[in-house]
Order: structure tokens, then C-alpha cells, then sequence
């Protein structure tokens, strides 16, 4: 794609100032949430982590590098300076508005180990085993609006600002393999574990004229989204990711993110067995995650502790599989695989 396509594709430039706003702001606020972060870890773990200063320099160098990062991916036109927006208001109004109950609360779940504290409409037998969750010890798991409403606010909060950075770094590869010169209208991309579908409306805003299908096993999440992104061109499903209710080659890209490490060991596979039945040949998979043990040996321990600090059953598991061998097993030829903060980032092609 040329530069003057993608100039023309998306109008608004990244200037000087806007630059500055986004380095500055999101330092200030990455830090600011690292303190708070660090009282609350012993109330959730019952054991006291600190961080060395050598830590706390590494993080944040990877934060600065990671805006760099979401700069130069504007700049080069992998996506728009409109999905950069932090809606800072909204976050703290959600925070705010769930109330210190629900904080006492997840604090007594914690302490408890009630990981299936559940509300009482919820039938089991809907629902998988491994789904059937407090996932970090929040009320009501993925099983009402009141969760959804607090999930991207306490997500911002736990990474500093950094979640939605996190995420778009999964666009770039997607666009490579789709603008070809320009999205065109027929384009079908799939969304997986769509959540709130707060990604779902930058997924949009990079492919406006792609047709997004996001999906998730929650009926509640779903219904958020359906609510709050009332975006033309994204259809939102409940549906589950191990028995995808689309037709064989049928997608163009599957994007996926934070999903795997919350997934048991087996079904992590049959996921990415499913993605490649539904994409098209030579179709994309692009994925971003938690960083694993080999991806980031400074914040190693950091890694290894996620698990035990916040409620991820899964996530020991995860850290030690190879995400590229799964790829390579289940029918893609492996792309690049880039870690990003506290993250990763990697992709592979249906052959």
C-alpha cells in the first residue's frame, strides 16, 4: 500500500502536538496506576511482591516503546488516530459507579477462593466447565451487564492505560495481508471473544467497509456491546469458539485477543483448529495475548506471578505452551511474533 493511498484513506494526520498528548498522557497515567496497583496485589494474593527498581525502569521502558510503537503504526497507516482516543470519563464513571461494595467484594471472593460465586440465572449445563468462572475474582464472572460495564475500566487500570495499546498491535499484520491496494467492500472479518466489543469498534475503524462478525460465549457481554456499539457493518453473535456456527473458508482474518490464556490446555487447540476451518486460504489468524515465559525475561516473575495474583486458572498452562507450534499443528505457516509490554503479539497464514 502506498502512502499516498493511505493518506487518502485516512484523512486525519498524526501531528506534533497529538504526539506529544499520547506519549505524555499515557506515561503519566501508567505510572500513576502502578502504586495503587501494588497496594491492592497483597490484598488479592495474601503475599507481599515488591518490585525492584530495576523492574519498575524495564516496564517502563517497554511502555514508552510500545507508544512508539502505536505511533509509528498510525503514521504508517495500519490503523487511524481516531481509535486512539482513552475515554478516561467513561472508565472512571464505571469505576465509580459500581461502587466500594463490589471492591469489598471481590476482595472476600479472593480471600475465599470462591472462584464460583456465579449469579443464580446461570444453568451450568450451558456453559463449558472451564467457562463456570469468577475470572479474576470479578462479581458475576462474564455473567451480567453490571461485569461488562466494569471490565474495560478495571482491564485499563490493571495495565496501566496499556490494554487497548496492547491490542491494536494484532492490526498491522491483518492489514498487510488485507489492503491490497484498499479495503474493499466484500471483506468478512471475524472477531473472537469480542467481549464488551470496545476492540470490536477499532476492529471497524480500520476496515470500514469490511463486514465484522464478533462473537462471544457470553449472552450478557454480548447484549453490552449490541448496546453501547451501534456500529454499521459489525454483526455481534453469542456464540463459542470451539464450534463456530460459519461455513468452511468463509473469512477473510480472524483476529483474537486475550483469549488463549484463559482456555484449558485442549480447547486452546480446538479454537485454532476452528479458525482455520472458517478462513479463506492464505487468510490470516492474527492474535494478541499475555506474554509468555520466553518473551520478556525481564518481566518474568511478573509473568509467573499473574496467575496466582488474579484468579487465571489457566494461565500456568498457557505461559509454557508454544503458541507458534500450535499454529504450525493446526494447518498455518507461522508468522512473525513480537512481544509488546505485557504482551505478545503473533499471527499465522492458512495454508
Amino acid at each position: 500500500m502506498s502512502s499516498s493511498a493511505r493518506d487518502s484513506y485516512y484523512p486525519q494526520k498524526m501531528t506534533s502536538l497529538d504526539e506529544v498528548w499520547h506519549r505524555s498522557f499515557h506515561r503519566l497515567f501508567f505510572r500513576g496506576t502502578r502504586l495503587p496497583l501494588r497496594l491492592i496485589l497483597p490484598l488479592l494474593s495474601g503475599k507481599k511482591r515488591p518490585s525492584s527498581h530495576a523492574y519498575i525502569l524495564s516496564i517502563r521502558k517497554d511502555m514508552d516503546n510500545l507508544l512508539e510503537q502505536d505511533i509509528h503504526n498510525v503514521k504508517q497507516g495500519y490503523y487511524p488516530k481516531s481509535i486512539l482516543d482513552f475515554p478516561l470519563l467513561s472508565y472512571l464513571y464505571a469505576l465509580l459507579s459500581s461502587g466500594p461494595l463490589d471492591a469489598l467484594r471481590v476482595l472476600s471472593r479472593a480471600k475465599r477462593k470462591d472462584w464460583h460465586d456465579l449469579p443464580p440465572h446461570v444453568h451450568e449445563g450451558d456453559y463449558p466447565d472451564y467457562y463456570l468462572r469468577n475470572f479474576h475474582w470479578q462479581s458475576d464472572g462474564w455473567f451480567s451487564e453490571a461485569s461488562a460495564k466494569r471490565y474495560d475500566a478495571s482491564v485499563q487500570f490493571l495495565f496501566g492505560g496499556a490494554a487497548d495499546i496492547m491490542r491494536r498491535m494484532s492490526l498491522p499484520a491483518v492489514v498487510h495481508s488485507l489492503v491490497k491496494p484498499l479495503p474493499h467492500g466484500d471483506i468478512k472479518i471475524l472477531e473472537l471473544a469480542c467481549g464488551t466489543g470496545s476492540f470490536s469498534a477499532q476492529i471497524q475503524a480500520t476496515f470500514p467497509q469490511a463486514s465484522l462478525y464478533a462473537i462471544d460465549l457470553s449472552p450478557d457481554y454480548i447484549r453490552y456491546a449490541k448496546k453501547h456499539h451501534k456500529t454499521p457493518g459489525v454483526s455481534f453473535l453469542n456464540a463459542n469458539g470451539e464450534s463456530l456456527p460459519f461455513k468452511d473458508e468463509n473469512f477473510d482474518a480472524v483476529i483474537c485477543n486475550n483469549l488463549f490464556h484463559e482456555l484449558p490446555h485442549k480447547v486452546r487447540r480446538k479454537v485454532f483448529k476452528e479458525a482455520h476451518r472458517v478462513l479463506k486460504h492464505q487468510a490470516i489468524f492474527s492474535i494478541t495475548d499475555s506474554a509468555q515465559l520466553e518473551d520478556n525475561p525481564s518481566i518474568k516473575s511478573s509473568i509467573e506471578n499473574f496467575s496466582k495474583d488474579f484468579y487465571e486458572p489457566y494461565h500456568q498452562d498457557y505461559i509454557q505452551d508454544d503458541l507458534g507450534k500450535i499454529f504450525e499443528q493446526c494447518g498455518f505457516r507461522l508468522g512473525e511474533s513480537q512481544a509488546y509490554l505485557f504482551s505478545k503479539a503473533i499471527y499465522g497464514l492458512k495454508i
